[in-house]
């Protein structure tokens, strides 16, 4: 989950004088999971946010497809966030109803189609502040949203039986071509290149679409498949990192 500041309010006399800074050391408002599964044949999906603040909180939901500067009022998603704005009290949840509104029909049936779920909280103040000289920090968290269809021949947690690399020759480092031959996004928090027993990462937070492929540059010469071992964590629908070997296979 990736967590944004930016500033919503800054007046140019505050820049140039002493002020008082009204900010929060980290977020304060968390969304229970790591990721959401939209099942194709529903309509719409619960997820809970949390206030873990000590004060209330305004947050604002929205989705996009892609394009992380959008904002809420130009968000390109088929999705509908209800409610789209609430605050919460000191130690309170929220239940956000996510909808599909969207043309199902155009959306692919044999893959995953990927959105991003976004919400931004910002912090209250005082009413005796309101003429102060006050910066407030808006904290934007972003989360992966999985359109799934139903039906898909290959399990979720088959995943690692339809990976595999390849090695590719070059003049400088042999490269590792690692192929998602899964319907599903795969998400890799890390792959680790084990030579001769020493281990090395060539890549982390990393998602390969469904049937794509990546390059990673092994910063090595002359590997023998024999002789290594690539080694993935490859995350599950509930954000846990799952170790797995992937096998060579130079024919795919």
């Amino acid at each position: 989950m990736k967590i944004y500041r930016s500033l919503l309010r800054l007046s140019v006399a505050a820049i140039f004088s002493s002020v008082t800074l009204y900010s929060t050391a980290q977020a304060a408002i968390t969304m229970v999971g790591t990721r959401v599964i939209f099942p194709a044949d529903q309509n719409e999906k619960t997820i809970q946010f949390q206030n873990d603040d000590n004060t209330p909180n305004i947050v604002q939901v929205w989705l996009d497809a892609g394009d992380e500067r959008l904002t809420a009022e130009n968000a390109d998603a088929p999705f509908l966030a209800m409610p789209q704005i609430f605050k919460t009290g000191s130690a309170e949840g929220q239940i956000v109803r996510l909808l599909f509104t969207g043309d199902k029909a155009s959306m692919p049936t044999d893959k995953e189609s990927v959105f991003y779920l976004n919400f931004s909280e910002i912090p209250s103040s005082k009413a005796t502040d309101i003429d102060k000289n006050k910066m407030l920090i808006v904290f934007k968290n972003r989360v992966k949203v999985f359109y799934r269809p139903s039906g898909l021949l290959i399990k979720p947690t088959e995943m690692n039986k339809n990976i595999s690399y390849k090695l590719i020759q070059n003049n400088l480092h042999d490269v590792i071509e690692f192929k998602n031959n899964n319907p599903y996004y795969a998400n890799i928090s890390n792959a680790n290149l084990v030579v001769n027993g020493q281990s090395t990462e060539v890549a982390k937070s990393i998602m390969v679409a469904p049937g794509e492929s990546v390059q990673w540059d092994s910063n090595q010469k002359n590997l023998n498949p024999a002789n290594i071992k690539l080694n993935i964590g490859l995350l599950n629908d509930y954000g846990v990192s799952v170790l797995n070997e992937v096998p060579h296979n130079n024919e795919y």
